[in-house]
């Protein structure tokens, strides 16, 4: 994911975001990061993968650390694959879970 180039072009040309405003993903690639993604769904797939390996050893951690209530609905938002989601769920079985993970049409 990393070694993509929707991730190292914006990144070299983030002192422009900064001095300028407006975003370096855009100006290159001629449409917001999400709307890129959908559509390229083989970049897109790179990506949330990446993700998910990158966030992956912390999920259990956080579950574990973050003092969730016994009950209720626990909201990802932006959550990708859900590995968090799924940490939380496992440690509190009496709370129900939803992803809201950002898509466009």
């Amino acid at each position: 994911m990393l070694t993509d180039p929707t991730m190292w072009r914006p990144a070299g040309e983030m002192h422009r975001c900064l001095t300028d405003g407006g975003s370096a993903f855009t100006e290159i690639f001629g449409t917001p990061f999400f709307d890129h993604f959908a559509r390229d769904a083989e970049t897109a797939a790179v990506f949330h993968d990446g993700m998910a390996a990158m966030s992956e050893p912390e999920n259990e951690p956080i579950a574990e650390a973050y003092d969730f209530p016994p009950t209720g609905t626990v909201v990802d938002v932006g959550g990708g694959h859900g590995g968090l989601l799924v940490e939380v769920l496992r440690r509190r079985p009496g709370l129900h879970g939803s992803s809201a993970t950002r898509r466009t049409s």
